[in-house]
């Protein structure tokens, strides 16, 4: 069964992979101010959670198949 938590965790990783490649999360902890990493943290749940509604409200069947074939690689 396709579990959509585990389809959230790992857009959430996938969000937070791209903020360290892009070096948007090293710039924001140079804050270094508690308040810059609540922030972040609700920046990275906001875009995960949009990225989450998409998958589940388009019809994007394919990235769900990927997702699932990952899921099985991992476990």
């Amino acid at each position: 069964a396709f579990e959509p938590n585990y389809a959230q965790s790992s857009v959430t990783q996938i969000v937070y992979s791209c903020l360290f490649k892009n070096e948007i999360l090293m710039n924001m902890l140079e804050e270094s101010s508690s308040h810059g990493l609540l922030c972040l943290n609700e920046l990275t749940e906001y875009v995960a959670l949009q990225v989450h509604n998409s998958l589940f409200s388009e019809d994007l069947s394919s990235l769900v198949e990927t997702t699932k074939n990952e899921a099985h690689h991992q476990s």
